[in-house]
């Protein structure tokens, strides 16, 4: 039962994460949007960054199966360890310039879908959904924009990070 619930919220949950802030991503750096759109090949390298720069998944807990030193702290078996995935993603000994949106980037150390034997088994499904959603977005879409006035407020979550809601007004192609 846990199992089939990990699914259903990582299935829905996560991925409405990841339309949201890629849609926000988009939105604050239209030369992107506008080069997606004329360039349509280049939405799943983007998609990918988004994944890097603004993960949807914040924090992972995990229990030390072992006794380990990690930067002088003592890790001991059976510890609580909240893993930061966003805070990795941003590290820049393994992404240069890590506060920059580049969709030219290396990313194929990003851990937003997990790793080894914890890596999330919908992350092709995830990946190919979101892929669609943009393609069929930007062949109708452009000039994409919050609507006026709004003030974007977050999920209280420590796990997923994600809007309550994003309004955006937009031109028809």
């Amino acid at each position: 039962m846990a199992f089939n619930i990990t699914l259903f919220i990582g299935g829905t949950e996560t991925t409405q994460a990841l339309a949201i802030l890629a849609m926000d991503t988009f939105i604050k750096y239209p030369e992107i949007q506008k080069h997606l759109i004329a360039n349509p090949q280049d939405i799943p390298k983007a998609l990918n960054e988004v994944l890097r720069f603004r993960s949807p998944i914040m924090s992972m807990p995990r229990i030390a199966k072992q006794d380990f030193e990690f930067k002088g702290n003592l890790i001991k078996k059976n510890d609580l360890v909240n893993l930061w995935i966003g805070s990795a993603n941003h590290d820049p000994a393994v992404f240069p310039n890590p506060d920059s949106f580049d969709i030219n980037r290396d990313n194929s150390k990003l851990i937003t879908f997990g790793y080894g034997i914890h890596y999330c088994i919908g992350s092709v499904l995830a990946k190919l959904e979101m892929r669609i959603l943009f393609e069929v977005i930007f062949q109708h879409m452009k000039d994409i924009r919050l609507q006026p006035g709004t003030v974007l407020k977050r999920i209280p979550s420590t796990v997923v990070y994600c809007y309550q809601e994003l309004p955006v007004i937009f031109n028809r192609i």
